[in-house]
């Protein structure tokens, strides 16, 4: 897994939809300091997390952890 990918797509699919991170860290219940740490890659998000924020953003984890631009 490599965490860049994982936090790069985080934030390229939630600016794309023009989600900001208060508002998807509520929809989650964390902290919007924690979204900000995941897109940075300075720690990874725990599994029950990550499927939050896929369902959330609409899509799968795999792709998330995708090296992927789309």
């Amino acid at each position: 897994m490599n965490i860049n990918n994982l936090g790069q797509n985080i934030k390229r699919i939630r600016e794309k939809r023009e989600i900001k991170q208060e508002v998807l860290a509520k929809a989650i219940g964390i902290k919007r300091e924690n979204i900000s740490l995941y897109e940075t890659g300075k720690t990874i998000p725990t599994l029950k997390t990550m499927i939050k924020i896929a369902k959330y953003l609409d899509t799968t984890i795999d792709y998330l952890l995708s090296d992927t631009d789309d």
